[in-house]
């Protein structure tokens, strides 16, 4: 790790991994291709005049609901947005910055990859907040590239598309093993049950439509 602010050393690892009142977790940028992981505490003191901010949550807590509605200096239309049900991809400007509703594909234990999983994100300069339903592998693996390798995003901007790639990578990843799928569907027609090839059909159809 590049180091922390807001706690002691040791107790790093149970912020990263573990829910904090709806703080998965948050980092400062240093700009080139590291950061610095924080808590709620540098969070609330952060003025955006220091690095970039990056903070993921987890919109089901309340600590969540009460910053983005409180604390997080937003429009009461802009926290609604991002805490809302509702997950139809969309992507528009506020007063705010930049807010978009993207989806990833479920990759949790025991979960079907076209259940999709949502990722609100609010964009401005120098500060990325992102909040999730459900976990999503993407930012972990930003974060991991930023905390313990030095290789990620060196700005906001930089980090926002590079959220957007690992998602449509993974995403890429699902349609292509759909295709396979299909393919060895065709491959078996001459030797499987009519049925039981109709019954795979549609569940690849259903999973390409959710996909699509």
């Amino acid at each position: 790790m590049k180091g922390y602010i807001g706690m002691e050393k040791e107790a790093l690892p149970s912020v990263l991994l573990n829910n904090d009142n709806g703080l998965v977790f948050a980092c400062l940028l240093d700009e080139k291709g590291g950061a610095t992981a924080c808590d709620w505490d540098a969070i609330k003191q952060w003025t955006g005049e220091q690095q970039p901010l990056w903070i993921h949550l987890d919109r089901s807590e309340s600590g969540t609901q009460d910053w983005l509605n409180k604390g997080a200096g937003l429009s009461e239309m802009t926290a609604r947005a991002l805490l809302e049900a509702e997950t139809r991809p969309r992507a528009f400007s506020t007063a705010d910055g930049l807010l978009a509703i993207l989806r990833g594909v479920n990759l949790n234990p025991g979960a079907d990859a076209d259940d999709m999983v949502a990722l609100r994100m609010l964009v401005t300069a120098n500060r990325l907040i992102t909040v999730r339903y459900q976990p999503l592998m993407t930012p972990r693996d930003i974060l991991s590239d930023l905390t313990e390798k030095g290789v990620g995003p060196r700005g906001i901007p930089e980090l926002f598309v590079r959220l957007t790639e690992r998602l449509t990578e993974r995403m890429n990843s699902a349609v292509v093993s759909l295709d396979e799928e299909l393919d060895t569907i065709e491959q078996s027609l001459d030797d499987l049950d009519s049925a039981v090839v109709r019954g795979r059909l549609v569940s690849a159809r259903q999973a390409a439509v959710s996909l699509r």
